[in-house]
């Protein structure tokens, strides 16, 4: 399965890359949002995990880009920010799920398969 990695902590990004790699998926890590809206205009993925605090342009674009050009992939956000909700208005039209910092591989692997087992909405593309 192709996977989105998008957050601006080198650590985490590589963690997550090395961790999802290690279960079979082709990983495509970036540090940026600039560079994920980028990437979901030009590239097809199944699963994009996204840090919704990213500096300039944010998880929040993100989003609405993967809305706009691959409403397809499921998208997992990931934020540090417990106080912060990411409201449904958020992810409308998208298969999301919300995953809060700090969080073990393990259940960040619940929420992927939780993630993986929800139904795309109805008029959503195949990808």
């Amino acid at each position: 399965m192709r996977v989105l990695v998008v957050d601006d902590e080198p650590e985490i990004r590589d963690v997550l890359s090395e961790y999802l790699g290690s279960l079979g998926h082709d990983i495509r890590a970036l540090g940026t949002g600039r560079e994920a809206i980028e990437a979901v205009t030009a590239e097809a993925f199944e699963v994009a995990v996204v840090d919704w605090h990213l500096p300039g342009i944010t998880g929040r674009d993100v989003l609405e880009a993967i809305a706009a050009h691959s409403p397809a992939t499921r998208v997992l956000v990931i934020t540090g920010h417990i106080a912060e909700r990411v409201g449904r208005s958020h992810l409308a039209g998208l298969v999301a799920r919300v995953c809060h910092k700090p969080f073990s591989l393990r259940s960040l692997r619940a929420e992927l398969e939780a993630l993986l087992g929800m139904r795309a909405p109805a008029d959503a593309p195949i990808a």
